[in-house]
Formats: C-alpha cells, sequence, structure tokens
C-alpha cells in the first residue's frame, strides 16, 4: 500500500444518521407562513388558530388582498384547532373575497375537529374549497 498515506478510501463509510427534530407543533402552538408566486399568494396555517393568533392571519390576508394576487389560497390542511374568532376570520375573509373580486380558496382541513366545528357554524358549505 505504498503511496496511499494521507489518501482517503475509494468507498464511503456510513456515518451515524441523526433524526431531525419534528417540524410539528406542540399542542397550543401555531404557524403561520405565505408564499406569493406569480399572481397566486398561499397562506399556510398550521396548528391552533384562535383568538391569540387570529390578527396575524388577518394581517396577513390583507396583505394579500392588497397585493396584485389573482388568487388567495387559505390552506388549513394542517389546522388541528379552530375556535370562534377563527370561524369569523373566515367568514369575513370570504364576504371580502364577494365584495372584491378577490378569488380566495380554501385547501381542507384534515382535523375532524376542526371541520365538526366548520359543519356545526354553518359555514363548512360556503367555504369555497380547492377540491
Amino acid at each position: 500500500m505504498a503511496g496511499t498515506a494521507g489518501r482517503l478510501p475509494n468507498r464511503i463509510i456510513p456515518t451515524e444518521v441523526v433524526p431531525i427534530a419534528s417540524q410539528r407543533l406542540a399542542p397550543g402552538e401555531f404557524r403561520l407562513s405565505s408564499e406569493h408566486e406569480g399572481t397566486t399568494c398561499a397562506i399556510v396555517l398550521e396548528g391552533e388558530l384562535d383568538l391569540a393568533c387570529v390578527e396575524a392571519v388577518e394581517n396577513e390576508l390583507y396583505a394579500a388582498e392588497r397585493s396584485d394576487a389573482e388568487q388567495i389560497v387559505l390552506d388549513l390542511a394542517d389546522l388541528t384547532f379552530i375556535d370562534s374568532t377563527g370561524v369569523a376570520l373566515l367568514v369575513h375573509a370570504i364576504k371580502r373575497s364577494q365584495q372584491n373580486a378577490h378569488h380566495l380558496w380554501i385547501r381542507r382541513c384534515d382535523a375532524k375537529g376542526v371541520r365538526r366545528v366548520l359543519e356545526l357554524t354553518g359555514i363548512e358549505d360556503r367555504l369555497p374549497y380547492l377540491d
């Protein structure tokens, strides 16, 4: 093996894989993110939508409405909880969308509890779902 001192072997030696911490939220947490691509603005809600965070969502919706977005998608897929202030936010957003010719679309929520609240409040049938 003359002349191989200081050279790395040609084979890859596997190393221990350390898992990255989960991106899931803890109970009671909320995350808001938005992305503008072309004429579409996507607003993604994760976790619990309640009084503590409804103002941030409202501000993000207003910003999207004032932008050049032709389509606004409010993604509820990863929402785990919604209270009456969250329901009111959806009702007001729909009304503004209808009055101002914005194209608001909702991505359905997977959580049974959230879907049940929307159903019981009568808003479920009024939401403009993507699918």
